[in-house]
């Protein structure tokens, strides 16, 4: 494994690689803010805190794409997403760098119901 140090106006940044070929392409990735009680399988009109969990070379850019979300996009990193509408729905994030560009996206990722019942079976 790969770790370059950089030190750019006082910050430092870190990026790992397993490929040399590749150490600078970015990687995208995603999942929910801890403590704050988000979930996968949420209620009609809950809430769901996202966090960019991407790997890239400063400066980078995130692009969320959220189906049957508000707001259905967004450039955040950790953007707040609330469900209007029961169903399942796919969550997809695109990360870009001087590198290229990177995306992920899964299917049927947030569950969204209208009674609590249902929510609990899918523990």
């Amino acid at each position: 494994m790969i770790l370059m140090l950089a030190l750019v106006s006082g910050l430092f940044f870190l990026r790992f690689s397993c490929d040399k070929k590749d150490q600078n392409k970015p990687t995208a990735g995603f999942g929910m803010l801890s403590g704050l009680n988000s979930d996968r399988f949420i209620k009609v009109g809950g809430v769901v805190y996202f966090a960019s969990q991407c790997f890239a070379t400063e400066p980078y850019t995130v692009t969320w794409f959220f189906t049957g979300g508000n707001p259905a996009t967004s450039t955040d990193r950790w953007p707040i997403v609330t469900y209007n509408t029961a169903g399942s729905f796919a969550v997809k994030i695109c990360v870009t760098d001087t590198y290229g560009m990177d995306c992920l996206e899964q299917t049927d990722y947030i569950v969204v119901s209208n009674t609590k019942d249902i929510i609990a079976t899918h523990y």
